[in-house]
Order: C-alpha cells, then structure tokens, then sequence
C-alpha cells in the first residue's frame, strides 16, 4: 500500500497555525482524508506513556529547566510516531504542525536533533515529505505576541521585531536542515522538499501545493517599489496578479506571490511620517502607526488567512534597528521562490523607464537556475527604442503584447500538464 505523504507545517505567524490548516482542509474537502497531529498538543497530552508532559505551554515556555523542557519535546515523538502508524492505512495524508525552534527569556530551545524525526517515518519508509515554512508579516506577528501579553496566561512573551525576525530566520534554517537531512539519511530514496510561503496567499496556492501531484509552480516577478507610490500603478500590479491567481484556480497552479508579505511598509510609513514632520521635531516621533493604506492591498479573492488587524503601533526605535535586516531577508526569501519555481512570469520589469533592481536579479538568478522565463516588456517601457535586443538576456521568452503574454504563459502551462500526464 502506498505511503501517506507528509507535510510538517512549520513556522512563525501571527495567527493559529492549527485552524489556519483546519480552514485549507475545509474549503479543500479534505478534511476527512488528513490525519492532523498538532505536536504542542501532544506535548500535554496525559493520556501519553509515560505522562512525562507539560500542564500547558506557558508554564512549559517559562521553566528554567532545559533538561526537563527537552526530556518533554524529545519523548513527544515516539508518542506521534504511533498516531501516525495507526493512521497511516486510513488516511491519505499526515500533516504535522509544530515549531522547530522556541524563543523566551533570550534563549533559543530545545536543540535541533533531526534523528529525533526518523521515528516519526520508521512506519512511512517511501512516503514524500514537504516541510512547509509557514512566514507573516513581522508586524503582524508583533502585534499578536504583544496582544496576548496577560491573555491566556501568558506574561513576558513581548518581543522586538529583531528578535522576531531572528526566530523566523531560524526557523526557517531548521526547517532546510531537515530537509538535507532526510535527503542525505534516504540518499534519493526519500522525496522531501522545502518551502517558505506566506499565509496571505489564497487558497488555491496551499491546495495546489499539499494535494496536486506536481503542480506547476510560477513566481510572480514585477516591480513594487515604483508603483506603490500611485494607486493606478498599484491597480496595473494588481490585475496582473489577479490574472495570475485565476490561472492558480483553472489550471492547477502553485503561484508565489511576493507582496503575501509586505514588510518594507513599515519603513515607508516612517519614511512618511517624517517627511511630514518639520525637521526640529524628528526626535519627538517615537512609535508609528501603520494603516492598512500603508500595506500594499492584496485584494484576492479566497484569502485563507484572517485580515490583519490595524493599526499598528510600533515603535520608531524597532523599526529602525530592522529595516536592515527586512531588505536583506527579501533577497533571500525571493531567491527561493524562484529557486522554488517551475518558471518566472515577468510582468514589466521597466517601469516608467526604471529597471526594476528586484525583478532584474530574479531573472538572473532564473537564468542561472536553468528556469524558463516568460517577460511581458511593452515598447513603453523600453528605454532605448532603437536596441535590437531586450536587456535582459537571451534565455529569456519577451513579449510587448500583454495579450500575448498570458497566452504564452498558458501555453506552456498546459504543455506541462499534458507532459506530466
């Protein structure tokens, strides 16, 4: 009997990472077919052998005892392992929701021990493994932790968005390591794959990804910086975007889309907020609001998880620690999308007669990555009209007509599935 696949959802977010998944296998109509083992869950069960648990994770999140704290965490998968062999003949997929890495009082825990994991598939020896990274906005997730501060008997859980981008990024380098290291341990005997992925995408992205069997994934590449600044730009972007998403819905496809998060907002909020502000009295300005306006409007249809509440506040002094760090985490998280991707799809990478730096880099990566890249570049926005050639590069499919762009998209989309069957 063939193995059930399975998805460990990882991840920092500012919302419920279990009804999250609950609301994908609802519209999915999966949810009978998926058995969901929601780790932290289990760490307190008491009906576990031995019951060597936590009475909840507030207490298990303050205790000063890392032995004890660890001795919880690693005796927690044997105890799943045999939900999953239990459940392994009546479901058609294992879905796994936990956190690799924790972060309270300045201290990451427990140790990352990814032979701790292989108990978890000693039943599953061929099943696929997809570990999926599960990222939001840094403000939003902010804005929870700092929410729940005296809710749920939580109590020193605020963190800076330093210290959340931290724990983000190593959540997400625990989540690669265990991918190598499935990879290295079944040495090609084992499928296993990686990807970090916003929770703002719809539903359509998730359900392509869990239960397509090698849906065609597409990165959407275009310009965000320039057109941001005007609501028509803003409007152009959009509708490509949407286009995109209903090619998603009637096609079967995976479409990474980059403003799922939409971090920089912050810095122009400020940037805003300054320029508004006469110069002498920039050093009164010590927190600031982020508005819904502020965040580049994703208006898709299907959106899985809930809007984020605004306004923010935060303050000044974070913002600017982090901006940094903000830019350079959007390189590499952009860098594997298109890593992640079948094929680019370019929509005006000059824009109002500026190269797009962003879109430029990801078409080069893509070209170095043996990925086919499909360019909408219309002849207003070519700044040299007299060039015989488009500037960016030979392995590259260009077109100046909208129309035939999506048709060329299309094309090789079904072409792909046509093969795959």
């Amino acid at each position: 009997m063939k193995s059930p696949p399975v998805t460990v959802f990882a991840g920092i977010t500012g919302i419920d990472k279990a009804g999250f998944v609950k609301k994908i296998l609802g519209r999915s109509k999966m949810t009978d077919k998926v058995l969901v083992i929601d780790f932290e869950e289990e760490m307190r069960n008491e009906r576990r052998n031995p019951p060597e648990t936590s009475p909840d994770m507030a207490a298990y999140l303050d205790s000063p005892d890392s032995t004890l704290k660890f001795s919880i965490f690693e005796s927690t998968f044997p105890w799943v392992a045999k939900m999953i062999d239990a459940g392994k003949k009546k479901y058609e997929h294992v879905f796994l929701l936990m956190h690799l890495s924790y972060f309270k009082n300045s201290e990451f825990f427990p140790p990352f021990v990814p032979a701790l994991f292989d108990q978890l598939f000693t039943a599953l020896p061929c099943s696929k493994v997809r570990i999926v990274t599960l990222i939001d906005d840094v403000f939003s997730i902010w804005n929870s932790i700092s929410s729940r501060e005296g809710e749920k008997g939580y109590s020193n859980t605020k963190l800076s968005l330093k210290e959340i981008l931290s724990w983000r990024s190593l959540e997400a380098l625990r989540a690669e390591s265990l991918k190598i290291h499935y990879m290295y341990e079944n040495e090609g005997g084992r499928q296993v794959s990686h990807y970090v992925i916003s929770i703002r995408h719809p539903h359509s992205t998730f359900h392509n990804l869990l239960f397509k069997e090698n849906a065609t994934r597409i990165y959407l590449s275009y310009p965000i910086s320039e057109p941001r600044k005007t609501n028509t730009d803003i409007m152009e972007i959009n509708m490509f975007r949407t286009t995109m998403h209903d090619l998603s819905n009637k096609h079967g496809l995976v479409v990474f889309d980059p403003v799922a998060i939409d971090e920089l907002c912050i810095k122009f909020a400020l940037d805003k907020l300054l320029a508004k502000t006469p110069k002498k009295k920039h050093h009164e300005i010590t927190s600031v609001k982020i508005t819904k306006d502020d965040r580049w409007p994703i208006c898709l249809d299907g959106l899985v998880a809930p809007d984020i509440q605004f306004p923010i506040v935060l303050p000044r002094r974070e913002i600017e620690e982090v901006i940094k760090d903000i830019g350079n985490q959007i390189v590499s998280r952009d860098y594997a999308f298109v890593d992640a991707s079948s094929y680019l799809a370019v929509y005006r990478p000059v824009y109002c007669k500026k190269v797009s730096k962003g879109a430029e880099k990801e078409i080069d990566r893509a070209n170095d990555h043996m990925k086919r890249v499909l360019i909408y570049h219309p002849k207003e926005d070519h700044i040299d009209p007299t060039a015989t050639t488009h500037p960016f590069g030979a392995r590259t499919t260009t077109y100046d007509d909208k129309d035939a762009f999506f048709e060329g998209l299309q094309r090789l989309i079904i072409k792909k599935k046509t093969k795959d069957k």
